[in-house]
């Protein structure tokens, strides 16, 4: 199969829309934020319940975009462009959303 721009696999066309979703939901999200002048440091649902909750189901989203890639790349043999990004740009910021769930979890704790 030769790399193309757009997937070819279905698994890959969901993990694209998830990933352009994801996009989507980061500038809602900076709205949001700009609409109800959210000053606040670290937005979880507790303080802050629609920008918190937002933030987290950004980060979930993109989780399940990376997983969708990488089940694309390695048992479908999907080739695109498209997927190798959304995989490393969602894969990172999955990473960081379960950071922050780590941290706020320790941080409630102490």
């Amino acid at each position: 199969m030769k790399t193309s721009f757009f997937p070819k696999t279905s698994l890959g066309r969901k993990s694209g829309y998830l990933f352009l979703m994801f996009i989507l939901m980061i500038f809602a999200g900076r709205f949001i934020s700009d609409m109800t002048n959210n000053a606040i440091e670290y937005p979880n649902p507790i303080n802050s319940p629609i920008f918190g909750t937002f933030i987290y189901l950004t980060f979930f989203i993109a989780g399940f975009s990376f997983f969708a890639g990488l089940k694309a790349i390695f048992k479908m043999k999907e080739r695109s462009i498209l997927i190798y990004l959304a995989t490393v740009i969602c894969g990172y910021f999955a990473i960081g959303g379960l950071t922050l769930l780590i941290v706020g979890t320790v941080q409630s704790i102490l």
